[in-house]
């Protein structure tokens, strides 16, 4: 049975690779699984998240995002102290030396507008992240399922919108 279990554990190890391999590095910035839930088969908007590790000693700044499959922004979603949820694009993003920056559902995220490539499960969508000192970074989105229940706000309307019960 033992003869059995190491290569069988080998395998299972080598096909989850791909799934935790879906990260860059550039010089001293890793971008951490850059992925989107899949949106609804018509969508026109998505959300996309990751995370952004630098390493380094440096500051940088994220200034833009851009794709082939529509409008790309840097938008953050926030929750005021009336329970008012709102979505504001932001001009850029501060990735300060040694820190990490997490774009996640409810906060920091890449929006997706305009999709005119429908985009399904199991696609890999092209983004360039233009960084003040790294210049532009080629990454690609992984569009995974999309959970039963989405936590956050919901990208089916843009600009002011209301939380989710």
């Amino acid at each position: 049975m033992l003869k059995f279990a190491l290569p069988l554990a080998t395998m299972l190890i080598g096909a989850a690779l791909p799934v935790a391999a879906h990260d860059y590095t550039f010089g001293d910035l890793a971008i951490i699984h850059p992925m989107m839930p899949a949106p609804a088969a018509n969508a026109k908007v998505a959300g996309g998240y990751m995370v952004i590790d630098n390493k380094g000693t440096a500051d940088d700044k994220l200034l833009s995002v851009s794709s082939d499959i529509g409008v790309a922004q840097i938008h953050k979603s926030a929750v005021d102290a009336n329970g008012m949820a709102t979505m504001t694009e932001q001009p850029e993003v501060a990735v300060p030396a040694g820190q990490t920056v997490v774009f996640e559902k409810g906060g920091l995220h890449v929006m997706f507008m305009d999709i005119k490539t429908p985009v399904k499960e199991g696609d890999m969508v092209p983004v360039t992240l233009t960084f003040e000192k790294a210049g532009p970074l080629k990454v690609e989105f992984m569009v995974e399922k999309r959970q039963t229940e989405m936590q956050g706000m919901d990208h089916s309307q843009h600009g002011t919108m209301t939380p989710k019960p």
